[in-house]
């Protein structure tokens, strides 16, 4: 990510298990950190599930490439599949949960038009989300239940406080959908770690010349340049412009005519 999130993290690193498509994340602050959280992961859900990761399928980042990490995989007995270079394709299933993760953090960040920073905060509620939706791959259940063998319940909110910034864990909670909070209120924020610009990216160009002639003093846009009066045929309401025919040069009469009365 190009901004840090509110923990100073840059990246964030998804396992994903091929069979229930059950996701986690962890967020790092250097790629460097992927081989202990892959660590952590590996004892936690060898716990859960009472089974040994038999496979990791991964792209050939440095993260995963390097000795220690390879050193590890191999006395654990856990092979490795690593993909082609420039083939995204054969790890088809993490990329796409890529796209569809950032997708959903970017749709939730622009409707609340919230900093960049708190797309951490987006990827783990996407991630959240994901896991209690049904999959294709999974019918009739959702990743969560299929792992642990319990539905899952929506009980509880994580809720942010912009003024005193802290995060709380509420259990009653009532939405106000519509509601979006006003960042750029003096005595409201702290100073953002990116300045985001919620304006239009694509500003309409500035070329209306009916605008009130007293508002010209302050306003910003560029100002319009004033052409000659263009002589025009007379004859319909737009108003052909006839000097790009008739003053080529000299031409015979008749030709002149002719041309004068097909310009419309």
């Amino acid at each position: 990510m190009q901004v840090p999130s509110l923990g100073g993290s840059l990246y964030y690193f998804l396992l994903i298990d091929d069979y229930t498509r059950m996701n986690w994340v962890y967020f790092l602050k250097f790629k460097s950190e992927a081989f202990d959280q892959f660590k952590y992961f590996k004892t936690m859900v060898e716990k859960e599930c009472e089974k040994p990761i038999k496979v990791l399928r991964t792209d050939r980042g440095g993260e995963f490439c390097s000795q220690a990490f390879l050193q590890f995989c191999k006395n654990h007995g856990i092979r490795r599949e690593l993909t082609i270079p420039f083939t995204p394709e054969h790890n088809g299933v993490a990329e796409r949960k890529n796209r569809t993760i950032m997708g959903l953090t970017r749709s939730m960040i622009k409707q609340k038009q919230l900093p960049n920073h708190f797309w951490a905060e987006g990827v783990a509620t996407a991630v959240y989300l994901l896991n209690r939706s049904p999959t294709k791959a999974r019918p009739n259940k959702t990743p969560i239940e299929e792992w642990g063998g319990v539905k899952p319940l929506f009980i509880t909110s994580g809720l942010y406080c912009p003024t005193t910034k802290k995060f709380t864990i509420q259990k009653h909670v009532i939405f106000n959908e519509d509601g979006v909070w006003t960042w750029n209120n003096e005595g409201t924020k702290e100073t953002l770690l990116d300045r985001t610009n919620f304006s239009d990216p694509f500003p309409a160009t500035h070329l209306d010349t009916d605008s009130d002639p007293t508002q010209a003093s302050t306003s910003t846009s560029p100002p319009v340049l004033s052409h000659p009066q263009i002589p025009t045929c007379g004859k319909c309401p737009r108003g052909c412009d006839v000097s790009r025919i008739t003053a080529q040069g000299p031409m015979p009469d008749p030709l002149r005519a002719f041309l004068a009365s097909i310009a419309c």
